[in-house]
């Protein structure tokens, strides 16, 4: 079974969140209304920060919020950035590899089809999701 990781099914529920409201949410406020424990929403909330999906504000009223719209936030960047880079197989990782590269003849088949998913999730943004919209990419032959 092909599963995006908890962390980023995690992350997924939090962005959505935030294109819900427009000021900036507290962690606390996000893992009570979300119900994901509030470790788990600091450390997701790290990494979408780093990777520039949302924005952290200090002080008292301090928290995030999207740095970004959600037609501007694609799945693609927030699986890539709690996960790493989208690789269906060890054959199509940068970082992994295959060893039986040299034996075997389906790694162009599979090149093909995780490009093609990867585009899928890059072409689909948050506010496709939340519409139930499918986004527009064409299907190669």
């Amino acid at each position: 079974m092909l599963r995006i990781g908890k962390l980023a099914d995690y992350a997924l529920v939090l962005v959505e969140h935030l294109t819900r409201v427009d000021d900036v949410v507290s962690m606390r406020r996000l893992s009570d209304d979300s119900h994901i424990p509030l470790a788990t929403v600091r450390k997701i909330l790290l990494q979408l920060a780093h990777s520039g999906i949302v924005r952290s504000y200090r002080g008292v009223n301090g928290g995030y919020r999207l740095a970004r719209t959600a037609e501007e936030i694609s799945v693609a960047d927030i699986v890539e950035s709690l996960e790493g880079p989208i690789a269906l197989t060890a054959c199509v990782s940068r970082s992994t590899g295959c060893m039986a590269k040299k034996h075997c003849r389906l790694q162009s088949g599979w090149a093909s089809v995780n490009t093609t998913i990867v585009e899928l999730l890059s072409a689909t943004s948050i506010a496709d999701l939340q519409h139930g919209g499918q986004p527009r990419i064409p299907v190669r032959r």
